[in-house]
């Protein structure tokens, strides 16, 4: 007999049996298996459309946009701070983008310094 487990699985027992197959279909279908081996329910993309990765973007977005408030309003009222001064860390935002590209490069060069310590590849 096969067995399905997993710790990562949403593994629920069914809480009623499954609904009868509708018999008003004009030319018949084979049914769609609603049920594993195991006899639990199968989760269908329409019972949670939120993932966790969605969840987690939704959460990260919002602490930016708090962090921009926050921290925008903190210049703007108590350091009297004006125009594109007010964003909180501007110098850091303004060499982000240069830092980005610098660390790419970076590991850019160090595989490619690997490809040739390794002399490249080796055919099979």
């Amino acid at each position: 007999q096969f067995t399905l487990t997993s710790k990562h699985a949403c593994i629920t027992k069914p809480t009623q049996p499954p609904p009868p197959p509708a018999t008003t279909q004009a030319k018949p279908t084979e049914p769609q298996p609603t049920h594993g081996p195991t006899g639990q329910p199968y989760h269908h993309k329409e019972d949670n459309p939120i993932s966790l990765g969605t969840i987690l973007d939704i959460c990260a977005l919002m602490l930016v946009i708090t962090y921009l408030i926050a921290g925008t309003s903190f210049m703007y009222f108590r350091r009297g701070e004006r125009g594109k001064d007010a964003l909180p860390n501007l110098a850091f935002w303004m060499m982000l983008p240069g830092l980005v590209k610098e660390g790419f490069f970076f590991i850019v060069d160090k595989v490619k310094a690997l490809r040739r310590l390794r002399g490249g590849y080796e055919s099979l």
